[in-house]
């Protein structure tokens, strides 16, 4: 029995963490920022090598160091991973998802390769792949629609059993394992057993049994010792005794979840504890705490390994280790905004459901590191029980970050004091069912330093916060119809309200934009429009605006369920009577041989981000990104989680960096950044940084030319004075594909690259060496 762990472990201990690599990143690079806290399966070789998956990749522990990480960049088919097995005579490990993918990771040359065999089963719905099991030379996998065999060495299916006893053919099978001569299955229906030397093809071989009759009939876990045998049903536990199961007199802990073999014992654990369990009925306490939530247990030779859903892996030995790399406190993002070389990002997406998460979804300040903010890592916002951190704005002094429910926070930038607004200490009301329930869905600051705030569903809905006199206005609605609210909120150059209106079911209502007259704490002199999809009252792509962005010319581009406009005078909306001035422009297609004459006519746009060159970002849900070009008639480029590293085409939100060139994008799977040819233009062209030097037509595809000024005219300049090609800019880096301006490449040599500024003030000059 174990004997060193009788008492509640005090979580004092160090934390072991990586930090990513310092590089410098290339254009077309892409980063995932992961979480790898919430702990999901752990395995481990001969040498006691932890190899850890997480919700965030997976990260490989060897004598206490945290050695590696990988992600979906390195090959892993998703973040995501559930399940995982050391196959100790191939050394590799194998790894499951719940699309039915396997991932087989080569230890010895740090490479993925995916099985998908059981992704590709058509006759079920669900291939998740729930539990691993090594048996002499076979790989047994419990799977959402039975039991698949591989052979353990060349990995290819040698057998299914999916007709177990008198359980209706594809149930699930949660667990598989092997006790004396025999195979038993946990499955949705109860436990089933049979010899595993007979044919398991033959449902007459098993021997079914229900070991609850309530109406959960589950069987979840089924683990053995050297000497009996437990399961899980119905949240109780039953061991197996003289050829039969019975439920456990005295249960040793309320709603067991995880059982772990170890020697002649098994641990059961639950939520926050964990106990061992004798032959006979006798438990001992190795684990108890108030502040961890368990995912999953592992013992390794005198050891504990426990992963926990916040705090990464615990290894539990004389004294207790964590192991969690750096990074974000969850890998859940939904708004995100760069400023200053600091990227803010919240945690909670629109209208969140009931999520274990939610007590803990707070934001993220991403500044050459990781800071969290949430109730379990700061005391002010657990004082005033804030959670679910949706919208944010940085302004010069501060970060403030919106909740689904909680108010709003004020973070300061100078000293990182909190403070939390809500019905406790602010005249804030909250939605009309429940007033103290604070819905804020759009935050953004004007150019005078207010910041505009919307309380979703509320009798006031409009909220303006001065950071000169440190106060609060309220306003009410503006006289619209009772059933549009206000949502989400944008705050152009000129200091007008950009306000997309929904109903309660979240149907779209079209778009408010007002003006705030000459005193913004007046509502008395507001003046406002209302546009909609009506021909005459705005001709909007479709009547719910969900992204709002201005470009460098002071067009205001929306995205909507159905397309994306652009306003080129957008100043005139409010103030004109003439309905050409506030008319959305659609995106005409300069391919005239397209389908439609509308770019991304039917594109549910989640996102839109204006880059150095005027260039638009634009996301989507469930589709990816699109690149357009300045005046949105042409698409520069598409990325997929299916032609790129995207991890996901459920874009959530984008923000770019554009010092560094860095585009930002949130998904419903995380965050990662792909770094773009646009960035900031230089103030005063000098010295052109030109690469790669030398370029050779059979290793390169471009030429980048770098510290541009704003808008440029490129002249490639032959040694003789010759000029090849020539071609206009826009912001701070272009790519040029080496051709000169008739499509042929150049003949080997030495080129010049001159940059005149539009204005012909200033010049800067390059030099580039062309391989042919």
């Amino acid at each position: 029995m174990i004997q060193k762990f009788l008492k509640a472990v005090l979580f004092s201990s160090f934390v072991f963490a990586i930090h990513p690599p310092l590089h410098a990143q290339s254009i077309g690079d892409w980063e995932i920022f992961s979480s790898y806290s919430t702990i999901n399966s752990v395995s481990f070789d001969n040498v006691d090598t932890y190899y850890v998956l997480t919700q965030g990749g997976l990260f490989v522990v060897e004598d206490d160091i945290i050695i590696s990480r990988f992600t979906t960049i390195d090959g892993m088919h998703r973040l995501d991973a559930i399940e995982s097995i050391f196959d100790e005579l191939n050394n590799r490990l194998i790894i499951a998802y719940t699309d039915g993918v396997i991932d087989v990771f080569n230890v010895d040359n740090q490479s993925f390769e995916k099985i998908d065999d059981i992704a590709r089963v058509n006759e079920f719905t669900s291939k998740m792949i729930n539990h691993f099991e090594l048996q002499h030379n076979e790989l047994v996998v419990a799977t959402d629609f039975g039991v698949v065999v591989f052979d353990r060495n060349q990995l290819y299916v040698t057998n299914s059993y999916l007709n177990i006893g008198e359980f209706p053919r594809g149930s699930t099978v949660y667990d598989v394992t092997f006790y004396d001569d025999s195979i038993f299955v946990a499955t949705s229906q109860g436990i089933a057993s049979a010899l595993s030397s007979s044919n398991l093809v033959d449902a007459n071989e098993w021997n079914t049994k229900k070991l609850s009759e309530s109406n959960n009939l589950e069987v979840t876990e089924v683990e053995e010792s050297n000497t009996f045998l437990l399961a899980i049903s119905d949240d109780s536990l039953y061991s197996w005794n003289n050829g039969a199961w019975k439920v456990l007199d005295n249960q040793p802990l309320n709603n067991p979840s995880i059982l772990e073999s170890y020697e002649d014992e098994i641990l059961i654990g639950n939520i926050n504890k964990i106990q061992s369990i004798s032959e006979n009925n006798e438990t001992t306490d190795i684990f108890v705490s108030d502040k961890e939530n368990i995912t999953t247990i592992r013992s390794i030779n005198s050891d504990l390994l426990i992963g926990t859903r916040e705090n990464g892996l615990i290894e539990l030995t004389s004294s207790s280790q964590i192991f969690k790399p750096s990074g974000p406190y969850l890998n859940f993002f939904s708004e995100t905004e760069y400023k200053d070389g600091i990227l803010l990002a919240s945690s909670t997406s629109q209208f969140p459901q009931s999520d274990p998460f939610n007590s803990i979804r707070g934001y993220y300040i991403y500044n050459n590191g990781w800071e969290n903010y949430n109730r379990n890592t700061n005391t002010t916002l657990d004082e005033f029980s804030y959670a679910m951190a949706y919208t944010i704005d940085i302004t010069d002094d501060d970060y403030f970050i919106g909740s689904w429910g909680d108010g709003i926070a004020i973070h300061s930038r100078l000293n990182n004091e909190i403070r939390v607004f809500d019905t406790t200490n602010s005249d804030f009301t909250g939605i009309s069912a429940n007033s103290s329930y604070i819905v804020i869905s759009g935050i953004d600051t004007d150019s005078f330093n207010n910041t505009w705030v919307i309380s979703f569903l509320s009798d006031l809905p409009l909220n303006v916060y001065s950071k000169e006199s440190d106060e609060w206005t309220h306003f009410s609605s503006l006289p619209i119809n009772n059933d549009e609210l206000y949502f989400r909120l944008f705050v152009d150059s000129k200091n007008k309200l950009w306000i997309p209106l929904i109903d309660v079911s979240n149907n779209g209502k079209g778009l408010l934009i007002i003006d705030t007259g000459q005193n913004v704490f007046d509502e008395s002199d507001d003046t406002y429009r209302k546009l909609t999809l009506s021909v005459d009252e705005g001709n909007l792509p479709d009547n719910n605006v969900i992204a709002i962005a201005e470009d460098k010319n002071g067009e205001i581009w929306i995205g909507t369920e159905r397309g994306i406009a652009r306003f080129i005078f957008p100043d005139f909306i409010v103030s004109t009577n003439n309905p050409s001035e506030y008319t959305a422009q659609w995106l005409i297609n300069a391919d005239t041989s397209a389908t439609s004459r509308f770019l991304l006519r039917d594109i549910n746009v989640s996102s839109i981000a204006v880059n150095s060159a005027n260039q638009k970002w634009v996301g989507s849900v469930n589709q990816g990104i699109w690149l357009l070009n300045e005046d949105g008639s042409e698409i520069i480029a598409r990325f997929t989680a299916e032609n790129s590293p995207l991890i996901s085409n459920n874009i959530e939100d984008i923000t770019i960096d554009n010092e560094r060139g860095v585009v930002y994008i949130s998904t419903d799977l995380g965050l990662i950044s792909l770094v773009e040819t646009a960035k900031k233009p230089v103030n005063t062209l000098r010295d052109l940084k030109v690469y790669p030097n030398p370029f050779v037509y059979s290793k390169h595809d471009e030429v980048i030319i770098d510290d541009l000024s704003d808008q440029t005219t490129i002249k490639i300049v032959g040694a003789d004075g010759s000029v090849f090609n020539s071609f206009q800019t826009k912001g701070g880096r272009h790519s040029w594909d080496g051709l000169d301006e008739y499509g042929k490449e150049l003949s080997s040599g030495v080129y010049f690259v001159v940059a005149i500024a539009d204005n012909g003030s200033e010049k800067g000059i390059g030099k580039i060496v062309i391989i042919r």
